[in-house]
């Protein structure tokens, strides 16, 4: 969500003044300030690369499994 307001806001926990940021990760997302979804895009990429890698070791590359099971991968 965005909005133009004059000043940032402040908020705190007791005696614990919490920092104001354009990013942060919840629950695997990244809530992002300006709305762009250039840095969310790019870190699902990143988790699927890193993870066809794995299935590349795993299963491509295993001659135990059946080109039908590879397929079904």
């Amino acid at each position: 969500m965005v909005q133009d307001v004059p000043a940032l806001p402040s908020f705190s926990i007791g005696m614990e003044v919490l920092e104001v940021t354009d990013y942060f990760t919840y629950l695997g997302a990244t809530i992002i300030s300006n709305v762009l979804l250039d840095r969310e895009i790019y870190k699902r990429v990143a988790k699927a690369a890193d993870h066809l890698a794995k299935l590349s070791k795993r299963v491509w590359d295993n001659n135990q499994l059946t080109l039908n099971t590879k397929l079904k991968v």
